[in-house]
């Protein structure tokens, strides 16, 4: 039979299942920071694909079993099939939509369809008689290429034919990514994502004051804060958001996820005993709990060590501790993993207690919480962190283990008048009074209040002394 070249345009089939819709609307919403363009859409395309199956190396909540979603970009969902070579990642099923050129001819039966691979890759077909159109199915087996071939026959007794290549590629961060998608570090931490089936890459760290990435692959704690490491492989561009944090924090994200992983129960009327918790007692005992020797930082002091405090009791002695964040929703590019976010949810009315929180959850990183209280068995879930500018749901942000620092390590000012005659320096997450001192009056002096200002051009530390240790500041005038 006569051959006809088909035209190939790439698109994504219509239907897709309901942890794929519950993925993007939480993948639409993950980060406020700063994205490229290629992750701002990567919601949108969501919506629109086949689940993305990998195996994950946590589970945090069913609609979770498609972590690569967060970390692929537009690049993948809008491949062109004329090109000749597609990449479809393991476990998912990539719709390409076939244009066919068959003139004033129609479909005359089922397309017949084969890979050259069946091992890596599986293929199906589905087609509009009457469009032109019609679509193949690809599904990633295993890491490899396999060469799909398609033949559709028309009324005239022709054929339309044609052929691409599948890569099949995957990407696995891990033991020590929790979810499957993103990392926590602390100092000294590093990890080294695995990518196989795509072309050699190239690798780039959004912020390297928070995380630094090699030309392998390896990614390692700079400094805190939250930032993205991308990998461009060919046309695919691969996203990790990184949460640095201090090492007690990570450790208790960790313990959040053991207790996702565990038969816990949500329950207030037991939520000390060993398998249950409800959102005060979960949150407490990730980071003290002597039955499972977690003992990294006791909120509510002694108290807490033998009883959670609830939701609002908590926010309020955090408070006290002068560990609090924010007493509204900021966004996550102020938060650290390890943080316990507290809500007013008004689930059972308003209530009384500290700024009429009823409700708290344990940030983990890349715009997520865990939270207890939902799910299909009310149990540990895994759920978007909601900014709340205006503080409405918001109303305390805490951070336990956060520990004694200045705001500025160094600061440059100059000796005339001016933007940076002066600058405020600030004891964070510190109780207690602050005594000030400066090495060198002569340069630069600091008053009661942390206030430094230039004398004239040379270098001076600024000390801050609490607690009975010091923290300083270089301060450099030109």
């Amino acid at each position: 039979m006569q051959s006809i070249e088909p035209a190939l345009t790439l698109g994504r089939a219509d239907a897709h299942s309901a942890s794929a819709t519950a993925l993007s609307d939480r993948a639409t919403r993950r980060l406020s920071r700063p994205l490229s363009a290629a992750v701002m859409l990567v919601g949108a395309v969501v919506a629109l694909a086949f689940a993305v199956c990998l195996v994950p190396t946590q589970q945090a909540h069913a609609d979770f079993y498609d972590q690569t979603q967060f970390m692929l970009g537009e690049s993948y969902y809008n491949q062109d099939a004329a090109t000749g070579t597609v990449y479809v990642a393991q476990g998912d099923g990539q719709s390409f939509d076939i244009d066919l050129d068959a003139g004033d001819s129609w479909f005359a039966g089922e397309p017949a369809v084969t890979s050259s691979n069946p091992a890596v890759a599986t293929v199906s077909a589905g087609f509009w008689r009457y469009s032109g159109e019609f679509h193949l199915t690809i599904t990633g087996i295993a890491p490899g290429a396999s060469t799909i071939s398609y033949s559709v026959p028309l009324a005239d007794g022709t054929a339309v034919t044609g052929m691409l290549t599948a890569r099949v590629f995957t990407i696995d961060l891990g033991k020590r990514s929790f979810t499957g998608f993103n990392y926590v570090l602390y100092k000294g931490l590093t990890v080294k994502p695995s990518i196989k089936g795509l072309p050699k890459g190239k690798w780039t760290s959004s912020n390297t004051a928070v995380a630094k990435v090699t030309s392998k692959g390896k990614i390692s704690y700079k400094g805190l804060g939250a930032c993205e490491v991308r990998g461009t492989f060919g046309p695919i561009e691969v996203t990790i958001p990184v949460d640095c944090t201090y090492k007690k924090a990570y450790q208790a994200v960790k313990n959040g996820f053991a207790d996702v992983n565990a038969p816990i129960t949500y329950s207030q009327a037991k939520r000390m005993k060993k398998s249950y918790r409800d959102c005060s007692s979960f949150v407490s005992r990730c980071y003290w709990d002597t039955s499972l020797k977690r003992k990294l930082f006791a909120i509510g002091g002694n108290d807490g060590k033998k009883w959670a405090l609830t939701a609002a009791d908590q926010a309020k002695w955090l408070n006290g501790q002068k560990k609090c964040v924010a007493k509204k929703g900021v966004a996550p590019s102020k938060l650290l993993a390890g943080d316990t976010v507290h809500t007013q949810t008004n689930y059972a009315g308003v209530n009384n207690r500290y700024r009429h929180i009823d409700h708290v959850t344990l940030y983990v990183g890349a715009g997520m919480v865990l939270s207890t209280g939902g799910g299909p068995k009310h149990d540990i879930y895994l759920r978007p962190y909601r900014v709340d500018p205006k503080g409405t749901y918001v109303k305390f942000i805490g951070r336990p283990c956060a520990e004694p620092a200045l705001n500025l390590t160094k600061a440059t000012l100059t000796k005339k008048k001016g933007a940076n005659h002066s600058v405020t320096l600030k004891m964070q997450w510190v109780k207690g009074k602050v005594k000030w001192s400066s090495s060198n009056k002569k340069v630069a002096t600091v008053n009661s209040k942390g206030k430094v200002v230039a004398k004239k051009k040379g270098t001076a530390k600024i000390s801050a002394k609490v607690g009975g240790k010091t923290y300083r500041c270089k301060v450099t005038v030109k």
